[in-house]
């Protein structure tokens, strides 16, 4: 899935494959939808979150580095987004439970937890079996010469 296509440069298998997913989501009705959907928004602001700590970390780190985008106001701006992100994952995972039953969103991301813990650790010998620049070269291709 990960194959680029030719022309546009985009994962055309992959984005063919959500498509496909997304436009079949839609008939299995509210009732599985809406946890689908809350499962998604915890994701993405827990995604938005762990970039807001990259980009505090990085900063810590690697000061001097030139950067092709200025986040306005630096870290105080990274770290306030940071608070309003790890608030909504607490919230869209509290919110749910006040029903005082187990919210369908928590079965949903447990089992997607425990998916993404058996397959960290089959692929474990294979991951370390790889030097940093090797998995570099694997993440983001020829972009950056070397890993940070």
């Amino acid at each position: 899935m990960g194959q680029a296509h030719p022309r546009h440069g985009s994962p055309a298998t992959a984005v063919l494959f959500v498509g496909i997913a997304s436009a079949a989501a839609v008939l299995l009705g509210r009732g599985a939808l809406l946890p689908i959907v809350n499962v998604a928004g915890i994701c993405l602001a827990g995604a938005a979150l762990l970039i807001c700590l990259g980009v505090i970390r990085f900063r810590r780190i690697a000061p001097g580095i030139s950067r092709p985008y200025q986040v306005p106001g630096g870290t105080i701006t990274a770290g306030l987004a940071a608070l309003v992100c790890l608030w909504m994952v607490a919230w869209a995972l509290i919110e749910p439970a006040l029903a005082r039953t187990v919210p369908l969103e928590w079965l949903v991301l447990g089992g997607w937890a425990a998916l993404g813990a058996v397959m960290w650790a089959v692929a474990g010998t294979s991951r370390g079996s790889l030097t940093e620049t090797e998995r570099h070269r694997l993440i983001v291709g020829d972009v950056g010469k070397e890993p940070v």
